[in-house]
């Protein structure tokens, strides 16, 4: 028996040290069923933290049913966990803001030269612009989801995307 490469093909020590390159899996195209909960799963952060359970939930129990709607239930998860995130953690900053000038806020009412009350003005704009303009973000791209999965189209919202690998 030989030890050089390629002498037996069924050889252990034949084979290459590094692992081939995957093919894409090609599953079946989803049926109307499929579709609909691969939809619903998107559309369900029009009702923020339960919709997120129930999101996950579909996922958890989908996952070996069917490819395509355990897939766009991930991603649906994913964007809720992430939108939800970055928007609490930008509102409980700029609340933090708002909390510490208003104590000056207050004390500035009989004073001229004070910047507390336009930093307030501000950290409760920003506050009411960050709400309503990331939700609109978040709910438009579900909304397109949503649209992709009844469509029967795999869906992967932009900033999920795995970075694409340079060749070397």
């Amino acid at each position: 028996m030989s030890i050089m490469r390629g002498s037996d093909p069924g050889d252990v020590r034949t084979a290459p040290r590094w692992p081939a390159h995957k093919q894409p899996v090609e599953y079946p195209p989803p049926s109307a069923a499929e579709r609909v909960l691969a939809a619903t799963a998107h559309l369900l952060i029009f009702f923020s933290l339960p919709g997120l359970a129930v999101a996950a939930v579909l996922w958890f129990l989908l996952r070996r049913w069917s490819p395509f709607v355990s897939q766009q239930a991930r991603q649906a998860v994913l964007w809720q966990t992430r939108t939800t995130l970055i928007v609490s953690l930008a509102v409980a900053v700029l609340l933090g803001v708002a909390f510490t000038e208003l104590g000056s806020a207050i004390n500035a009412t009989h004073s001229t030269g004070s910047q507390a009350i336009p930093i307030l003005f501000l950290a409760l704009f920003g506050i009411v612009i960050l709400l309503l303009g990331g939700m609109f973000i978040a709910l438009a791209a579900a909304l397109i989801g949503a649209l992709y999965s009844l469509l029967g189209k795999p869906f992967v919202y932009p900033t999920l995307r795995k970075p694409k690998q340079r060749p070397s």
